[in-house]
Formats: structure tokens, C-alpha cells, sequence
């Protein structure tokens, strides 16, 4: 019903998120304590943290002055600037979440497509008629006698993949949305001489009327910056193994912390330094006055981030997608719809590995449009594990299939926090996105699929085979499980 639902777009995202909470709590839900954990989950507070950090970004405009100094050195192109802005995106989330990268990129991006519209080049929105409205948690230790998969090897298997995925992905937005490849194409992207120095003269009268860096800008982009080094540092950090396993604390260490800390940053640094006036005293002078005479201030410097900007301006409804599509994954897995999966799985295996890696990639990459990819991997490597052992395959080759294609979710604003954030901040239509996600769907189950069935064999040539590790006290450790 909810896949429907969400598909058709019958109501508000928002009103739909709430629909499986309450499902929830009427059919037994009451007392499960993963509906109230949906709202102190990682990634649920990762993105708060991360739109809070896009607000004080919005408000200082340093974004502004990024865009124009974007626009200055690389021009007005399309093809070249969806270049530049696509693989920036893509090396800065290989590094920190993909909540975070997005976040970054979203008011930047926003401000090149204002700058552009005021040029006269694009109109950034497009008018489509009258609006619409728009458990304690573990390590699974499944099999620990397995030999650990290295963070240079991990790197080493996905780095061809995304850049070639990248690149395709590339291509087809600018086929989709530019006329690459076409006769014609919907937006000009190409501008005379006279033109282009025109359009120089305006961007750098512009960016010369902001003036010089202000502390206000320069705060906020310090902050910013640190919660991407904080992010990336921390989440390929050695975590002490004395945390216990039955706690969530190291992974919100890893992951909710470098936001949420970089927030309370923001509320607590002002805008301007001029308050350090009243530091200085010369002798003999009043000690309620400075040097200027002026009284001591009777009220508080004005912050980088006030709860009156997240009031006005966060979008709530993303929150609510959010924990709504977790909460509808986490009941299946509580009803017991994993077993069907896994029986669905089993139907193929007798399928060669090369295969049943495919159906693997197919299958999650289904789901992951429907629940976020923490969902997804959390409530199936278990039964994908155990679909292994019972196909006499390494887990290790079906697990890390599953793992890569629940990342990639293109069509609705479950599938992924970003795509609630970018649908909210720009106010994206369902339809546009599901139609614009057909192409990089196809493409990137076609990049998983070869990555883990062929160039995996290169790096681990045994990954194909059965290992010993595989059946060492595995039933037992799912029956637990």
C-alpha cells in the first residue's frame, strides 16, 4: 500500500511518512522500541545537523560568493559547470556521508542557478500548473572467523565503478536536462563573445559589491569545513573495540557527532567580533564604558544560528520521510518478511554466482528505493548471508553486491535522506524524479553488477569460492540473530 502510495504521490510526503508510525503502533506496535529509535537514528540526526548547517550557510551568503566566484573563473557553460559541480559532489562524498556532501552542495548549487537566471541565461523553476502538496541496535558478528575486508581493497573495488558510473551519470543528466547528443536542446547553452564578456562585467561587478570576506562568512565556511574534516577523519578512525557491542555509541561517534557539534558551534559563535571593544580600557576610564564612551551592550550578540532561522526554514517534512520509511522497513523485518526474501533468493541457486550476483543487485536495488540504504543493509546481509552459505558461495561476493546496490536509489524521497533534502530545497516534482532516475538506474545496476562479479575476482581471486569460515557456528549465530 505505501509502495503505491509513495509511487502515485496521493498525498504530501510528509503525511505519508506518518501512515506506517501509526500503522505500526495500531497493529502491535505499541512498545517496539524501534519507533521511537527512528527519531535518534544516525542518519536521522546527521541530516538535522546537516540542515541546520546549510541554513547558516544560506544566511551568511557565503554560498553567494562562491557561486559568483565560480561562475568568474570557470564561466556561464552548462556542460562545463554540471561538470565541475558533479564530480566535486562525487569526490567529496566519497570522503564524508552523502548527507553531509549533499548538503554542502545544495545552497552553492542554488546560488550559481540564481546568479544564472538573474543573467537571463536559464529560468531556475519550472511552472507546472498549480501546486500539489507536496530495537538496540548491534554489530552482526555473523562470521568471525572471516578475514576483515580492508579499507585500500574496499577503495581499491569501488574506484573504477564510480568513475565510470560517474561519467555515464554525467551524460545522461546532461542528455536528459541539456540536449547533449541532440539537434536541439530546451536551454542555450551557448553564448557569442560580445556576450560571454558581457555577462564576465556583471558577475564581477557583483562579486566586487559584496566587498571583502566578512567574519560572518568566514566563520560559518570554517565551521562547515570542519564538520566535513571531523566526518571523514572520524569514520575511517580505529574505534576503541572496549565500547560494547550491544551499544549504538560508536556509531553515532562516527557519524551524528562532527554535525551536531558543529551545530552547537554555530548557536554559540556571533557574526561579528565587534564586542571585543569592550575589552579594551584605558586607565582611569569608567569601567562600564570603552574607550568610545558607548555603553556596554544590554543584549546578546546576534549567532551564526538561532532557533528562529531553523524554525522558519528547515524542512521538517524531510525528517519525517525519513523515520517514516525506516519505520516501514523495520516493521517488515519484525513481521518476519525477511524469511520471504530470503526464500525469494532461493529460488535461484542453482544459478551460477555471476548470476545470482545480479539478482542480488536487482533485488536491493528495488528495495533501497523504499528505505534508506543503513535499512537495507542492516535487515538483509543476515539472509543474504545465509543465502550463501546454503548456495555454497563466499559471502563475502553476495554481501558486498547487496551492500553497493543499496546506495543507489533514484526515483522517490524515501530511498535516501538526500533525495528528501533536494526534492524539499527545490521543490522537485515525484514524477520528475522518477522519470530522470530510470536512466541511472539501469546504469548503475549495470556498474555494480561487472564491478563485484568481475573486477572483485581480480583483487580477491578466491572470492568466488566457499570458504571454511563460511560454516563455522553460522545457524547458531542467526538463530540468535
Amino acid at each position: 500500500m505505501m509502495i503505491v502510495f509513495w509511487t502515485l504521490d496521493v498525498l504530501h510526503p510528509s503525511v505519508l511518512a506518518i501512515i506506517p508510525i501509526g500503522l505500526s503502533c495500531i497493529m502491535d506496535g505499541f512498545g517496539k522500541s524501534f519507533i521511537s529509535e527512528m527519531y535518534i537514528r544516525n542518519d536521522l540526526l546527521d541530516c538535522f545537523g546537516v540542515l541546520m548547517i546549510v541554513i547558516a550557510i544560506e544566511n551568511c551568503n557565503v554560498h553567494k560568493r562562491l557561486a559568483l566566484k565560480v561562475l568568474l573563473v570557470f564561466g556561464c557553460s552548462h556542460f562545463r559547470l554540471s561538470f565541475l559541480l558533479f564530480f566535486t559532489s562525487t569526490f567529496i562524498s566519497m570522503w564524508i556521508s552523502n548527507t553531509l556532501a549533499c548538503g554542502l552542495m545544495m545552497p552553492i548549487v542554488k546560488a550559481i542557478l540564481l546568479e544564472l537566471e538573474k543573467l537571463g541565461i536559464l529560468e531556475m523553476y519550472q511552472t507546472i500548473g498549480k501546486a500539489k502538496q507536496i530495537s538496540t541496535r548491534h554489530e552482526q558478528r555473523i562470521f568471525p572467523a572471516a578475514p576483515k575486508i580492508e579499507f585500500p581493497h574496499f577503495m581499491l573495488l569501488n574506484l573504477p565503478g564510480v568513475l565510470v558510473m560517474e561519467t555515464l551519470l554525467y551524460l545522461w543528466m546532461n542528455f536528459n536536462f541539456l540536449g547533449m547528443f541532440r539537434n536541439r536542446s530546451t536551454i542555450e547553452v551557448a553564448m557569442t563573445e560580445e556576450e560571454s564578456q558581457y555577462m564576465n562585467t556583471l558577475l564581477a561587478t557583483q562579486y566586487h559589491q559584496m566587498g571583502k570576506l566578512k567574519f560572518h562568512e568566514f566563520a560559518v565556511a570554517s565551521v562547515a569545513i570542519l564538520a566535513c574534516l571531523l566526518q571523514a577523519t572520524l569514520s575511517t578512525a580505529h574505534i576503541d573495540h572496549a565500547v560494547p557491542s550491544n551499544t549504538d555509541f560508536h556509531n553515532h561517534f562516527r557519524v551524528s557527532s562532527p554535525c551536531i557539534t558543529c551545530v552547537v558551534i554555530l548557536f554559540l559563535m556571533p557574526t561579528h567580533l565587534d564586542f571585543m571593544k569592550y575589552f579594551k580600557k584605558k586607565s582611569g576610564q569608567d569601567p562600564v564604558q570603552n574607550e568610545n564612551n558607548e555603553p556596554l551592550p544590554t543584549t546578546q550578540s546576534k549567532s551564526c544560528l538561532n532557533w528562529d532561522m531553523v524554525r522558519q526554514e528547515i524542512h521538517w517534512s524531510v525528517l519525517l520521510i525519513i523515520a517514516g520509511s525506516s519505520t516501514l522497513f523495520e516493521s517488515l523485518k519484525d513481521s518476519g518478511m525477511h524469511a520471504e526474501f530470503e526464500a525469494f533468493l532461493l529460488m535461484f541457486k542453482g544459478w551460477p554466482p555471476f548470476a545470482l550476483v545480479f539478482v542480488i543487485v536487482v533485488f536491493c536495488k528495488i528495495l533501497t528505493e523504499f528505505a534508506s540504504n543503513f535499512c537495507i543493509v542492516y535487515g538483509l546481509l543476515p539472509n543474504i548471508a545465509r543465502v550463501s552459505v546454503m548456495c555454497g558461495t563466499n559471502p563475502h561476493y553476495l554481501m558486498m553486491a547487496a551492500t553497493l546496490a543499496s546506495s543507489l536509489p533514484f526515483h522517490l524521497v524515501t530511498g535516501a535522506s538526500v533525495n528528501a533534502m533536494v526534492c524539499a530545497y527545490v521543490h522537485i516534482p515525484p514524477w520528475r524524479m522518477m522519470y530522470a532516475g530510470l536512466g541511472p538506474s539501469l546504469i548503475s545496476i549495470i556498474v555494480v553488477w561487472l564491478t563485484v562479479a568481475v573486477w572483485s575476482t581480480a583483487i580477491w581471486t578466491d572470492i568466488t569460492l566457499d570458504p571454511d569460515w563460511s560454516d563455522v557456528n553460522v545457524f547458531q549465530i542467526f538463530r540468535k540473530g
